[in-house]
C-alpha cells in the first residue's frame, strides 16, 4: 500500500502476484529524487526477477525488449510512470508477464 501511495498508483498484492514466480518483497527507493518501487520475485528455474516502477513524468511508450548482461528487460511507460521487468527468463515469458502486469496496473 505504501508503495502505491508513493507512486500515486493503486497497488495491491493481487495486482503484482505472477504465475510460477514467488513474490519475495517490495522495496521503496528514490532515484533522482523520484519514487522508485522494486518488487522482487524468485523463479525456481531462472533465479531472481524484478519489477520496477518509477514515477518519472515521461510520455507513454509501447513495450520494448532489450538484453543487458545476460538479463532480459521489458520496459514501457504509462501515465507518467516507467515500468521495467528484468530477469533471466526466456524473452517470450518475460513479455507475457509484462503484458499481464501492464493490464493489471492501468
Amino acid at each position: 500500500a505504501d508503495a502505491g501511495t508513493r507512486l500515486a498508483l493503486p497497488l495491491d498484492v493481487g495486482k503484482v502476484v505472477l504465475p510460477d514466480l514467488d513474490l519475495k518483497r517490495a522495496q521503496i527507493f528514490a532515484f533522482r529524487d523520484k519514487p522508485l518501487v522494486q518488487i522482487a520475485y524468485l523463479s525456481q528455474g531462472a533465479g531472481p526477477v524484478a519489477f520496477c516502477i518509477i514515477r518519472n513524468g515521461q510520455k507513454d511508450a509501447a513495450p520494448a525488449f532489450e538484453e543487458r548482461e545476460g538479463k532480459g528487460i521489458v520496459f514501457w511507460g504509462k501515465d507518467g510512470r516507467g515500468f521495467m521487468l528484468i530477469g533471466s527468463l526466456p524473452r517470450e515469458q518475460l513479455e507475457l508477464l509484462a503484458e499481464t502486469l501492464a493490464a493489471r496496473i492501468a
